[in-house]
């Protein structure tokens, strides 16, 4: 109904008010100003039914709402940013709470809504891990280009034989350079070294960005020998188990790219009973 889509774009102002946008509702053309998007509800259904809720003292009757919204959303130009979505939530809740589980089921809509036009900032490179301080001025240093931080990290395994983290950050120079075959190598050494979650994770996303990359570019084509770099492998002897605890990821190159919600078949439940 008309009241349902009002009500709903209220609340998406609302929501959107609390993060990266200022939002107010208005029945006025957009198009004048710059870098505005329009929000159009199209179509919006609610539904409740009573169902049995298990709790840890036994089942009690409790209270669902489900709430569809259709919506499209055009920039200032006018163009079709959004075309048709559909987003759909479930909220349940005790029916002894007494509380208005649509309402809660079109803001937690709203939100949605507002998340799928949100942009966040994702990291375009695999993070460098910082737990070894012996190469935080190499994995620091901005000044530095991926070949010189590939041939100072490279002395340092040379140098410093059976350290893990090395192998890895060298590992994360290979994948920026579209190397994912080295750095694969280089991750499989780390991984020889030490078993640690974060390295299994980041060998994952290497074979992922390869797969994305040749699905666009083609299979990379082998090195030459002279374009080889020097082996830095190591023997089982000269391994050594590092005793540096995992920092925190330092972040590399950044990015701002759209957020685009998955909308599934299945609309998740939100049960805060």
């Amino acid at each position: 109904s008309a009241a349902e889509a009002d009500r709903v774009a209220a609340l998406v102002v609302s929501a959107a008010r609390g993060g990266y946008f200022t939002a107010e509702q208005r029945l006025v053309d957009c198009s004048n100003a710059d870098g505005a998007l329009e929000l159009r509800v199209d179509a919006v259904t609610s539904t409740t039914e009573a169902v049995t809720l298990t709790r840890e003292a036994g089942n009690i009757a409790g209270v669902r709402a489900r709430v569809a919204v259709r919506f499209s959303i055009t920039n200032a130009a006018g163009e079709v940013v959004v075309d048709d979505r559909r987003v759909e939530q479930v909220v349940q809740r005790p029916a002894a709470d007494a509380v208005d589980v649509v309402s809660l089921a079109a803001s937690a809509a709203a939100a949605k809504i507002v998340a799928v036009i949100t942009p966040r900032t994702i990291s375009q490179f695999l993070p460098f891990d910082g737990g070894d301080s012996g190469q935080a001025s190499i994995i620091g240093d901005d000044a530095l280009s991926l070949a010189e931080r590939e041939q100072r990290l490279r002395a340092y395994i040379s140098s410093r034989k059976g350290n893990a983290i090395a192998h890895f950050n060298l590992a994360v120079v290979l994948d920026a350079q579209q190397r994912f075959e080295e750095a694969m190598i280089e991750q499989d050494r780390a991984l020889d070294l030490e078993l640690r979650t974060a390295f299994f994770d980041a060998r994952s996303e290497t074979i992922r960005r390869r797969d994305t990359w040749e699905s666009v570019h083609g299979p990379r084509p082998p090195r030459t020998a002279a374009e080889a770099p020097p082996s830095t492998s190591t023997s089982r002897v000269e391994m050594a188990t590092s005793t540096q605890p995992l920092s925190a990821p330092l972040p590399t190159t950044m990015s701002s790219e759209p957020l685009t919600a998955p909308i599934g078949a299945t609309a998740p439940t939100i049960d805060d009973g």
